[in-house]
């Protein structure tokens, strides 16, 4: 049985939303880290639109949407930019994940 190019995101995208709140001040309530990438350096922000507190990006957050952007790309899913909302939702983490992919003009 072949697998699921999503049943490999899906462990890289876990870790990556568990280290983001790991990095995230315990007063936010929700978050975003962004990441874009224009085929040769990987930028990313850690932060909370409501909060004046400030994140910390952490060696392994950086590790992971590296390694997000990598394994991605090995797989034929080559994004410019990755947004991962979390937030708290019914007393637990919650997250959603959106993709921007170049357009082929």
């Amino acid at each position: 049985m072949t697998e699921n190019k999503f049943d490999i995101y899906n462990p890289v995208i876990n870790e990556l939303v568990s280290e983001s709140i790991n990095c995230s001040p315990d007063s936010w309530e929700k978050g975003r880290l962004s990441i874009d990438c224009d085929g040769r350096a990987i930028n990313y922000k850690l932060k909370n639109s409501d909060s004046p507190d400030s994140a910390n990006i952490s060696d392994s957050l950086r590790q992971l949407a590296e390694q997000l952007y990598v394994t991605m790309r090995q797989n034929g899913d080559t994004w410019t930019e990755a947004f991962i909302d979390f937030f708290v939702e019914d007393d637990s983490w919650n997250f959603k994940v959106q993709f921007e992919y170049e357009e082929n003009v």
